[in-house]
């Protein structure tokens, strides 16, 4: 499961002397070109990288210290505790604060969220994303003396009046229309919310007390059961040294105990007499031959489970259940690797080896966050596994121990093709093999995105050859691939389309960009506006080619329903190249690919006749239809999906756009 690494966070380090030294002939994990991209991904957010490279392999400890002079260099650094601006980029709560700013509420945690603040006499403005509530503390903000403030966030006035009554510290919480003004979150009237210090991972019960607790409600399962409490209280799982856990069976735990330490819970279905107790009020259980995780069930002897929750019991405190269907899946859960999300289900093929950070090509059954109640997304990903970087096999992540990989519904084209084949499946040229070399060279900031794209989409299955009246064609003329950022930009503002560059993203995406104007005079709206108009540059190339298009129809805008965005794993949508239309604005009024697209199921889609009769409606479906028709002519788009492709698409044309692959897809 993807989490942060430095180069999301290094915008953190604006007000720090961030110093960081490396050898050019590093073998190691930490590879030179891993610090290159580090250093050019801090050039381009402003900030000049201070680091020391020296001619030698890994281990530059002596070379860095210098017998300890350059401590003597160091203590001459002076830290300014009060910064004009600030910006805090977090996705945990133990890491959210930087200088007079705490980010206090992340909307979507453990996304990331920035919060960018800038103080001057009597004022500060601040611009927030993915946050919900945070602090400025008044005391260490450059703001004068005087006694008047105004707090402009996200360019609406949040305060303006007399400092003294807010204090040192002053909380500001946003409202449902999305304006913050001072406050605080109000407690849950019932149930749970992920807050600072109850909102997991799985290590963040590493900072309390905790106790690991065996079940004896089966006498010939007590021992096993004891040893595995045993083996995790020994630096369970960052396996320590010289660290001991208390250990004790479940009879010995008191309501005490439960308010002033973490419980870890060790059992099968039945034997734990904690577990049993709270086992109603968890979002997974363990069941006789299974683990059940919402609407999906994972059976076999060898199927264990390992999440954190808040104590019904006690909820300021965790339990951590690491339980299975037998006492031997119980214990095979101390093979998993030392960081995990909130859950993660496994069995033996997960436990068979031990990944050493995060999960590698021993994939899980399924992992995942919670959501912001604690309970289970909507649709729970199985075996997306943790991306752990290049190199660590983490771009599989969503395939499983047998090669299928997870895919996205509105994707699966096998989920609904009706009661029978009324045209046949035509077969689909064959699948392309991986380029023998990429345009853009490794060292450009599209270069891992570009590697990790062309690893990735070679294992997406072929969901398009699996729907009756498709149409395909090879167009070699038309293969592209990614190339060099700056290229890539140049491309952009000659074709006239307005952008800004963005930083990394949770999933491989080339030259990401945020879409920030009308594309020769068609505006483009995301349906859902708290998201940005984000796309990778290369399908934000072919934005122009989609405006030429619609105008001819008397459009001039587009509601988009999605653009990037980081799930599900088999999807172009997480690259940046994948596009949802939904509707199209003329004098008119919309069109609405819902409620006008007239499907042609036994047809195949541009050679099916034009809509017939009278009315407005009859019109719009006939320019829909030319739409999707002369969006697949123009060969810029890999994919063109209409409602005649699944029930999914029945609201949105889905376009997307494919490196090094010649074949275009209609349906």
């Amino acid at each position: 499961m993807l989490r942060f690494s430095g180069m999301d966070l290094i915008e953190n380090t604006t007000n720090t002397d961030f110093r960081f030294y490396h050898g050019d002939a590093d073998t190691g994990p930490m590879r030179p070109e891993y610090v290159r991209q580090l250093e050019a991904r801090m050039r381009r957010i402003g900030i000049e990288p201070n680091v020391t490279w020296y001619e030698a392999g890994h281990d530059i400890l002596y070379r860095v210290h210098r017998h300890g002079r350059t401590f003597n260099t160091l203590a001459t650094t002076a830290r300014n505790r009060s910064p004009e601006k600030v910006i805090n980029v977090t996705g945990d709560y133990r890491a959210n604060r930087q200088h007079w700013v705490t980010v206090t509420r992340i909307e979507d945690y453990p996304e990331l969220a920035r919060v960018a603040a800038e103080a001057e006499a009597g004022a500060l403005e601040v611009t927030t994303d993915n946050v919900t509530a945070f602090t400025l503390d008044l005391r260490d903000a450059p703001i004068g003396t005087g006694n008047a403030l105004r707090i402009v966030v996200d360019e609406r006035v949040a305060y303006d009046g007399p400092r003294a009554p807010l204090g040192h510290v002053i909380s500001l919480v946003r409202d449902d229309d999305g304006a913050f003004a001072p406050g605080f979150i109000p407690t849950p009237d019932e149930g749970y919310a992920k807050a600072p210090g109850s909102a997991g991972p799985l290590t963040d019960a590493y900072h309390g007390r905790s106790v690991h607790v065996y079940g004896t409600g089966d006498p010939e399962q007590t021992r096993a059961l004891q040893r595995a409490a045993q083996r995790g209280s020994r630096g369970w799982p960052l396996w320590l040294w010289a660290h001991q856990q208390e250990v004790i069976a479940d009879s010995a735990v008191t309501p005490e105990l439960a308010r002033s330490a973490h419980l870890v819970l060790y059992g099968t279905p039945g034997t734990n007499s904690v577990l049993e107790r709270i086992k109603d009020r968890l979002p997974v259980r363990v069941t006789e031959g299974a683990v059940v995780l919402g609407s999906q069930r994972f059976e076999g002897d060898d199927v264990g489970v390992r999440f954190i929750h808040p104590n019904p019991e006690a909820p300021h405190r965790y339990v951590v259940v690491q339980a299975g269907v037998t006492p031997g899946a119980v214990a095979a859960g101390h093979n998993l690797p030392d960081f995990l999300p909130d859950y993660l289900v496994y069995d033996e093929r997960t436990t068979r080896s031990r990944s050493r950070l995060a999960t590698g090509r021993n994939r899980p059954l399924a992992i995942g966050y919670f959501d912001g109640r604690w309970g289970l997304p909507p649709s729970p990903v199985p075996g997306e596994g943790g991306w752990a970087g290049p190199g660590d096999g983490g771009l599989d992540a969503g395939q499983s121990a047998d090669g299928d990989a997870s895919t996205d519904a509105s994707m699966d084209a096998s989920a609904d093709t009706g009661p029978e084949l009324l045209i046949p499946i035509t077969p689909p040229p064959p699948n392309p093999p991986p380029p023998a070399r990429l345009a853009v060279p490794r060292s450009d900031p599209a270069g891992l995105a570009a590697r990790q794209i062309a690893r990735r989409s070679q294992n997406f299955q072929n969901f398009r050859a699996l729907v009756p009246g498709a149409t395909w064609r090879e167009a070699p003329r038309r293969v592209w691939q990614i190339r060099r950022e700056a290229q890539c930009h140049e491309a952009l503002r000659e074709a006239g389309v307005a952008f800004r560059p963005l930083g990394t993203h949770p999933t491989p995406i080339a030259s990401p960009v945020e879409i920030l104007g009308p594309v020769d005079g068609v505006w483009f709206r995301m349906i859902h506006d708290d998201r940005p108009f984000t796309l990778s540059c290369e399908m934000a190339l072919r934005l122009p080619v989609i405006a030429r298009i619609v105008k001819r129809h008397g459009v001039s805008g587009v509601d988009v329903m999605s653009a990037y965005r980081h799930w599900p794993r088999q999807s172009f949508h997480t690259m940046g190249l994948g596009l949802d239309l939904a509707r199209f604005w003329t004098e008119d009024g919309w069109l609405s690919v819902n409620d006008h697209f007239v499907e042609t199921p036994a047809q195949y889609t541009c050679e099916a006749a034009e809509p017939e009769g009278p009315g407005d409606d009859v019109e719009k479906a006939k320019k829909l239809l030319r739409i999707a028709c002369a969006l697949y002519r123009s060969g810029r788009f890999s994919s063109v999906l209409t409602p005649n492709y699944n029930d999914g698409h029945r609201d949105h044309f889905h376009l997307d756009t494919r490196p090094d692959d010649p074949r275009l897809y209609l349906r």
